[in-house]
């Protein structure tokens, strides 16, 4: 599932898009419908990856102006942002609400972001989403 994100997004960048990304960024999360899950934060793992606008290559000589390019501490930060909000009772709406913010992101286009509980009893789960600035749910 997550080969398909990354396939969508290597067209995306094939058609001209930079890729931004962040991969196996875990933090505690308060997180869960069921109720032997609200005794805690439990250690959710985001795997985010991002095409923006292609940036123009700047004259020669002169760096990167850092306004011409997402910074993977965009979506750290949004990640983080989201998470302080509280309780969630679904990983669905938890990666919703972070790709939104995402695309908030003047450069963003589409994001393709992977959240997973990492603390199950007997196996990992979670969603892999994927938005698109300007479409229906981005």
């Amino acid at each position: 599932m997550w080969s398909k994100a990354e396939d969508m997004l290597r067209l995306a960048a094939h058609e001209g898009a930079d890729i931004v990304f962040v991969s196996e960024y875990v933090l505690p999360v308060r997180i869960g419908a069921y109720q032997r899950e609200r005794h805690g934060p439990q250690k959710v793992r985001f795997d985010m990856t991002v095409a923006t606008r292609p940036r123009a290559a700047p004259p020669a000589g002169e760096p990167v102006k850092l306004e011409d390019v997402l910074s993977y501490d965009a979506l750290t930060d949004a990640i983080e942002t989201i998470v302080a909000e509280g309780h969630f009772d679904l990983v669905e709406t938890l990666a919703e609400k972070i790709a939104a913010r995402i695309l908030e992101e003047p450069l963003a286009e589409i994001v393709a972001l992977r959240v997973e509980k990492l603390e199950l009893e007997k196996a990992r789960a979670g969603t892999t989403i994927i938005r698109r600035k300007g479409t229906p749910g981005a």
